[in-house]
């Protein structure tokens, strides 16, 4: 049994845990460093995503469109299907675009377990950002959540 399956098995165990909340998940991860000349070509790449983007006087939220720069971005979190985005600004004129590619699969073929977890939008008391926190084994074999990735944001209006 892998590990994945035996703490699936243990959050059965436990009272107030809905295991229903928890995803098996093959993630794969690549790493893009981009200065600030690539950079625009870069994420126009990306094609239609939803999320976020923060700049340099504004935030944009991305509805299903294209990023387009206006200003020097800061940070951001992307996603369209299967694949979500973060980029983050590095020191020196440079930054960094993580690709992660999620694939919900049987506990027996997952590398990681995702806990769904949910936050409230800023600025909207009726808005709500969804992640999945991955929970991978660290080098003891025990659960380790080292990043969790956006993959909803939800609206809601009267």
């Amino acid at each position: 049994m892998n590990h994945i399956n035996q703490w699936l098995r243990d959050l059965t165990l436990l009272p107030d845990v809905a295991v229903d909340r928890w995803q098996p998940f093959l993630h794969r991860h690549e790493s893009l460093t981009c200065t600030a000349s690539e950079l625009p070509e870069t994420l126009q790449t990306l094609g239609e995503l939803d999320g976020w983007l923060t700049e340099t006087g504004r935030v944009v939220r991305l509805r299903n469109t294209r990023i387009e720069l206006q200003n020097l971005p800061l940070a951001g979190e992307f996603f369209r299907d299967e694949q979500c985005w973060q980029l983050t600004q590095l020191p020196r004129g440079r930054w960094q675009l993580n690709r992660h590619h999620l694939q919900a699969c049987p506990a027996d073929e997952a590398n990681c377990l995702g806990e769904n977890v949910e936050h409230l939008l800023a600025g909207s008391g009726d808005g709500r950002l969804r992640y999945w926190r991955l929970w991978e084994p660290d080098e003891d074999n025990a659960p380790h959540c080292r990043i969790a990735l956006l993959t909803a944001i939800e609206e809601f209006r009267a």
